[in-house]
């Protein structure tokens, strides 16, 4: 299949004559444009590995990758039976990678319209003249196939107003030179199969854009050579570190595999770790077998560790920390007093303790007095805790002086 466009439009021949809206009148189309200029694009939260701060410093970084010839191939077959162009399938695949990040329903990706522009000279404006806000909703978990269309739509219809953009920068000139009002777009994506295209980062080349200008933090450019598809992405190495723009490569070229196999799956269920990643998350990680005394109980090896490393940190909880040595002198003292109450072997207490320090000094006081703790989660109604209690028949509850008037029936003992 040869992809091809015309008159700078990234979105294939189709797009052009299914828009339909280009040849309505101005008046008609204005107030779609205006709403796409006022309105603030969502933000998209993407992970960083150093945090966002007001005055965001910019520093330009990038990494290349290639798509193989037969990953191409059938993903140019899937866009001809759909009837979009290889871009549009590209760009739809990005954005569930987007939503997987951010964890977002709603993305929103600046794509550009032309290889230059004849908008206003203050090159963030020009930018806008000549930018597409590719809005997608991807919520209900639709198939990837099903996703194609909602982008496609999007795509023919910001395609259908595009000349509007420039004709309201002019129209609706500005008193205060600050342009700090038009939507400012985090993510760009790049199809270069257009004639005139330069290669990676022609775009932002011409228009006179700097990344940093338009508050741009990732961008995707794409490129077919020969039958094959080369990409580049350009991102703020103030925030993210060339691992993870690796990483974030791995999982979209995964996703463009899962994609060609299966169009029909579930944008959810799309796998996007690599075959390595899945074996070392479910394989390597999980692997923590240790060799211990198998004749010791749990509360003996503790102290042993606490004899070890007395002054290390046992257990910590928000602001809260208790040493090895606390937590056992602690429990200790606990322990002494239920074997004063009767705790032993075969001796079951009932554990109601909110998620705290003492949960842990309360644990391991009921083993070193040689019980068996019965727990019992304090925010359950009142009928499921004395169906435990009543099952369990616990003689003695430990729990916190906030908590006692939840057992009325366990007074004294």
């Amino acid at each position: 299949m040869k992809q091809k466009t015309n008159d700078g439009n990234p979105w294939g021949k189709k797009a052009v004559s299914n828009a339909g809206v280009s040849s309505m009148p101005l008046a008609e189309r204005f107030p779609y444009r205006k709403q796409q200029l006022a309105r603030t694009p969502p933000n998209i939260d993407l992970p960083t590995d150093r945090p966002r701060i007001r005055e965001q410093i910019y520093r330009d970084a990038c990494r290349s990758f290639v798509l193989s010839r037969k990953l191409i191939s059938v993903l140019k077959d899937l866009s001809e039976q759909e009837h979009v162009d290889l871009s549009v399938t590209l760009l739809a695949t990005f954005k569930i990678l987007l939503a997987r990040y951010s964890r977002q329903e709603e993305i929103e990706v600046a794509a550009p319209i032309m290889a230059g522009s004849q908008g206003r000279n203050r090159e963030v404006e020009t930018f806008h003249s000549c930018t597409l806000a590719l809005r997608t909703d991807l919520s209900g978990n639709p198939t990837f196939r099903a996703l194609l269309l909602r982008v496609r739509e999007v795509c023919l219809t910001a395609y259908g107003h595009h000349d509007l953009q420039s004709k309201i920068l002019s129209v609706e000139p500005k008193a205060d030179p600050d342009v700090t009002d038009l939507p400012f777009y985090q993510v760009l994506f790049v199809m270069h199969n257009f004639p005139g295209s330069g290669g990676p980062g022609a775009i932002p080349d011409l228009v006179g854009l700097k990344p940093e200008a338009v508050g741009l933090e990732l961008c995707l450019f794409v490129w077919e050579k020969g039958e094959s598809l080369e990409g580049v992405v350009k991102y703020n190495a103030e925030l993210f570190d060339a691992s993870t723009i690796e990483r974030l490569l791995r999982h979209y070229e995964t996703l463009l595999k899962s994609v060609a196999v299966n169009p029909d799956q579930l944008i959810g269920t799309l796998p996007l770790l690599t075959r390595a990643e899945r074996h070392q998350l479910l394989v390597e990680w999980n692997n923590t077998e240790t060799e211990y005394p198998k004749e010791r109980c749990v509360h003996q090896l503790f102290e042993a560790q606490a004899r070890n490393t007395p002054e290390a940190v046992a257990v910590a909880f928000k602001d809260q920390q208790l040493s090895y040595r606390e937590l056992n002198c602690r429990a200790n003292r606990v322990a002494h007093y239920l074997r004063q109450l009767g705790v032993g072997p075969d001796v079951l207490v009932g554990l109601c303790v909110g998620r705290s320090l003492e949960m842990f000094v309360g644990i391991l006081a009921i083993l070193k007095a040689g019980g068996a703790y019965v727990p019992l989660e304090p925010t359950y109604p009142g009928e499921r805790l004395s169906m435990i209690l009543s099952e369990a028949q616990p003689s003695v509850l430990v729990t916190q002086r906030p908590l006692i008037s939840r057992f009325p029936n366990m007074t004294g003992r």
